[in-house]
């Protein structure tokens, strides 16, 4: 079995992940002065291409992916050509430092062939007929300060009269065109030297951050919950390098206690942005509960220097940008309205959007709320100011209570009461995903035999991954059926009264759906109860047909108030009105997403796939693409890279050793989850290597 240990995982050099300036800092530095020229550049067009391709799945994200990477690199390239360091750039908007005497002319250079590109690439979109991207910017020359901020992981911040004056720039101009502010005075500084190491770019990315990039992982539309900072300074340098400096450490704490990721820090006007997330790049539990808990562990400590802006909302995330400078970013309408909370919010306030709220398990009743638009949206959003909310904690009960089906398990078991007296029958119990149907016929088949124990029970299982396995364990039985059906002298007694139960039964292929109309065949004359479980409408000819509906409200209420030991009745009611009468839903809330309430099974699986390391997540997609039934060997070819130990490690609560060099899924509906959530460009690929 080839397993790559994780010493072999090799990741792309990390310093062009972060900014020159950043990645030579002094360790001992906390600030220096700069007299340069500061360019902010606005991209108009990415936030409405990725709304508008969100749309087309996974295609959509591809697309998204190439534009955006073709557009940074060639505005990147721009900058660094004439000099320029990129302190940020990614979303919609780039940040970009020149220093040196020459710092003015080499902007106003820069600036203009950021144009040229756009223009060029504008000509060339439209006749291909691919979207096109505008430029604002906004160039300001005068004295700016630089500092870095955080304890266990480092960000660089900068403010002064040049950024904000570049910022202004950029938001006055019109599209397609440069603003180029009158110079501010300024003397250039002195020269700072000092004897220590750089910081580097792991500790100034982050452990999480640093840990994804560099290892060509698709770019994903993904919901994920993302916090908005303004930090708001002092007029006084030496009070905001102070103020910095205290909000740098109170958010590297805040990430540490609530498990948050500090993506990066921005600036804005008197001020800076700061954008966490609870559950990017790895998808994690209690997602908006984090969120709101490190948010007001922020307003507590720091008061009324800062606000803060939450949603949970479908972005685009991952890493883009072009060969020389790359960076984690994310973007698309949920993220810019996030930024519209925080700047909505009062100083020293939380403001959450309502959807947000309303998908997890914190209660905001008697909250103040406020409606608002933005632009290009319909919908308005709603905005609740949250002060304190209680929190409902799950319980760590595994499985859920049998409930409400009461009359179709005393249908089920007198079906099978029949056929064990001679008369055989055949019944098929079916229904959507999720609503019981497996545990109905477990709880039948259990309690005929606990009352019968003489009663054979089979089981074949339809999901490939399984079904050669129990076709072997009930294959002399079932010949058995088929030779007496046949009119054929059968090697064992046909006549030991048995249950065969087919799971799964929408997944058997042609010979199989034709075996399994023989053997429904057969049991009308033996002691045989034969029960075919599957999806959808009934696909074959059975006595009967138990049909599975979703559990009635006060049902629902039950199941979860019975899984759940100290939740209020808001908080019960919540999950029941999402979990719409589907046990596994209920199941999925209860036990894994009770911070970020799903709407779907399908939904919940995403969710719980997205919390795997992103290495183990992509290893996951990728051999979805073999089937039921994973060959390490064959998956490494088909990826050009065998899977780490770690990686495989992560996943064994999805996949099952078959033997040494072989791999199952243990869930027909997670493989199909994961090969669903895998880029089209990638499953051909992995298609063509398999091949």
């Amino acid at each position: 079995m080839r397993v790559r240990s994780d010493d072999a995982t090799q990741h792309a050099p990390l310093d062009r992940y972060v900014s020159t300036t950043a990645a030579r800092w002094p360790r001992a530095l906390t600030s220096r002065e700069v007299l340069g020229t500061f360019v902010s550049i606005d991209v108009a067009g990415f936030s409405a291409l990725t709304e508008r391709l969100a749309r087309s799945g996974r295609e959509g994200a591809e697309l998204v992916t190439g534009f955006v990477d073709e557009c940074f690199d060639g505005l990147v390239a721009a900058m660094l050509d004439h000099g320029g360091d990129i302190l940020r750039f990614g979303g919609d908007s780039l940040r970009v430092a020149f220093e040196g005497t020459e710092s003015q002319r080499a902007a106003r250079d820069a600036a203009r062939a950021a144009l040229t590109f756009v223009r060029d690439h504008n000509r060339a979109a439209r006749a291909r007929r691919t979207p096109t991207i505008r430029l604002r910017v906004g160039v300001q020359t005068g004295p700016w300060t630089a500092v870095m901020i955080g304890t266990r992981q480092r960000e660089l911040a900068v403010f002064g009269p040049a950024v904000d004056g570049a910022l202004h720039a950029e938001r006055i101009t019109r599209t397609g065109t440069i603003e180029f502010a009158p110079p501010l005075p300024g003397v250039f500084p002195e020269t700072v030297t000092a004897d220590d190491a750089p910081i580097g770019a792991a500790e100034l990315l982050g452990a999480a951050v640093a840990a994804t990039v560099g290892r060509d992982l698709a770019s994903e539309h993904r919901q994920a919950c993302v916090m908005f900072v303004h930090g708001l300074l002092p007029v006084r340098r030496a009070d905001a390098i102070t103020t910095l400096t205290s909000l740098g450490s109170a958010v590297s704490d805040v990430c540490d206690e609530f498990g948050l990721t500090w993506l990066n820090t921005d600036a804005i006007t008197g001020g800076v942005q700061l954008t966490l997330a609870a559950d990017l790049p790895r998808g994690e539990e209690f997602a908006v509960e984090r969120a709101v808990r490190g948010a007001r562990a922020l307003v507590e400590r720091l008061g009324t220097s800062v606000r803060v802006g939450i949603n949970q909302c479908t972005l685009f995330a991952g890493e883009m940008g072009g060969q020389a400078r790359r960076t984690y970013t994310i973007m698309g309408d949920g993220v810019n309205v996030t930024a519209r909370l925080a700047a909505m919010a009062r100083l020293g306030t939380v403001v959450v959007a309502r959807d947000a709220l309303d998908a997890s398990t914190l209660i905001a009743d008697g909250a103040r709320t406020r409606t608002f638009t933005t632009r290009g949206r319909q919908t308005p959003v709603q905005a609740v100011r949250v002060d304190s909310l209680p929190l409902a904690r799950r319980a760590d009960q595994a499985d859920l209570a049998f409930e409400g089906r009461r009359r179709e398990l005393h249908d089920l078991i007198a079906v099978i009461e029949s056929g064990r007296h001679g008369s055989g029958r055949t019944v098929t119990v079916t229904g959507p995903i999720g609503i019981g149907k497996s545990r109905l016929v477990h709880e039948a088949v259990a309690a005929v035999h606990a009352e019968h124990p003489e009663v054979r029970v089979l089981t074949v299982d339809g999901n490939p991954a399984t079904a050669d396995t129990t076709l072997v364990a009930a294959g002399t039985p079932l010949r058995t059926l088929a030779d007496a059906a046949s009119g054929s002298a059968p090697e064992h007694d046909a006549s030991i009264p048995t249950v065969l139960v087919i799971d799964d039964a929408q997944w058997l292929d042609g010979r199989a759906i034709d075996a399994l109309g023989v053997i429904l065949r057969a049991a009308v004359d033996h002691p045989w109860s034969v029960v075919v479980v599957h999806r959808g409408d009934a696909m074959f000819a059975t006595d009967s047909i138990i049909r599975l509906r979703p559990l009635s409200p006060a049902q629902t209420r039950r199941l979860v108030a019975d899984a759940l030991t100290s939740a209020t009745d808001a908080t019960v009611q919540l999950i029941a009105d999402r979990a719409q009468g589907n046990p596994r839903l209920v199941a999925e809330l209860v036990r894994s997403e009770p911070g970020t309430l799903p709407r779907t099974v399908e939904e919940a699986l995403t969710r719980r796939l997205d919390r795997l390391p992103a290495g183990a997540r992509a290893v996951l997609r990728d051999a979805a693409v073999l089937g039921p039934v994973i060959d390490l060997e064959l998956l490494a070819h088909a990826r050009g890279v065998a899977p780490t130990s770690s990686e495989l490690d992560a996943l064994r609560s999805v996949l099952i050793p078959v033997d040494d060099a072989t791999l199952r899924f243990r869930d027909e509906l997670v493989r199909a989850t994961a090969y669903d959530t895998l880029a089209r460009a990638r499953r051909r690929a992995l298609h063509a290597g398999a091949a």
